[in-house]
């Protein structure tokens, strides 16, 4: 029965001193352990592959892998290691591609048509792939004698061609404890249904509400609204509701320890614009009259 493609895949640990051909298991054993989990996240990409090991040749120490998968994602998967082996083996450059846009990039991996700097853009962005990397490198460090690691590939019956190789000098380049990403949008006009504001001042900061239908805690940065409510000139009902204009931040945050990626949303009010409760309705804050009397002076100067 017919195996399928096969690409082997060498992982070699070069130590300080020659003819050494061992190292400290643990330490081995974690360091094999998080590559198979990063080949394992290439799956995302490639589809399903299956990875045997082979036995060690001399020489440092070394891990020989074989992935075999079907031909007919050949040409692809040979993209997708080359990728994944300049990024892992190689000194980490921090340096976002710009071609990570939109849908045409995620089409293009349905496909399985990306290009070589489309597939290292791809893989350097995985954070999960990021993670299990920073770990690797945490692991290797621990060895003192390992003063590099070097990669090679080739498919089966053919000639070892080295690919990367990467110095002890950058592991840390890779070893990351902590990475956040954040995106923030500004709403104009929204409005959020109050149901625990803070009265008086100095009593705390955040508000709760309802926006968009979900409950959410908020700040209110519009000072002028503020006064009016430490002065009791805004009422606060079971139908209290505030037009403004609204930051949402988008935080991502993931360690190294922890394989979630956590999302953290912080809602800023930036304007007040109007008020409403069970008496008055579409009541004006003083810097909404400001905004438009400002507007409506601009107008007539033109």
């Amino acid at each position: 029965m017919d195996k399928g493609q096969e690409i082997e895949f060498h992982l070699h640990y070069m130590f300080q001193e020659d003819g050494i051909h061992q190292m400290d298991a643990k330490i081995h054993n974690e360091c094999e352990k998080q590559f198979l989990l990063a080949l394992d996240a290439l799956k995302t990409y490639t589809g399903n592959f299956h990875v045997d090991v082979k036995a060690p040749n001399e020489g440092g120490v070394i891990d020989e892998f074989v992935l075999i998968f079907d031909p007919s994602i050949g040409g692809f998967v040979k993209i997708i290691l080359t990728a994944f082996s300049t990024y892992y083996f190689t000194k980490r450059v921090n340096k976002r591609a710009s071609i990570l846009k939109g849908v045409e990039i995620i089409e293009k991996i349905k496909e399985k048509k990306l290009t070589e700097e489309e597939a290292l853009a791809v893989v350097a962005d995985d954070k999960k792939i990021r993670k299990i990397v920073s770990n690797f490198y945490k692991t290797a460090e621990k060895n003192a004698q390992i003063v590099s690691i070097e990669t090679s590939s080739n498919e089966k019956g053919q000639k070892d061609t080295i690919i990367k190789r990467i110095d002890r000098k950058d592991f840390q380049t890779h070893m990351v404890e902590t990475e956040n990403t954040e995106d923030s949008q500004t709403i104009e006009g929204t409005t959020i249904s109050v149901f625990s504001p803070i009265l008086q001042k100095g009593h705390g900061k955040t508000w709760s509400g309802i926006y968009s239908g979900k409950t959410i805690s908020f700040k209110i940065e519009d000072k002028d609204f503020l006064e009016q409510v430490y002065n009791n000139e805004v009422k606060f009902g079971a139908a209290t509701t505030i037009k403004c204009n609204l930051q949402i931040k988008k935080k991502q945050i993931w360690t190294i320890d922890d394989p979630i990626v956590k999302e953290d949303f912080e809602y800023i009010v930036k304007d007040v614009l109007t008020w409403a409760d069970d008496v008055h309705f579409q009541s004006e804050t003083k810097r909404y009259k400001k905004i438009k009397a400002d507007k409506q002076q601009m107008s007539f100067d033109f």
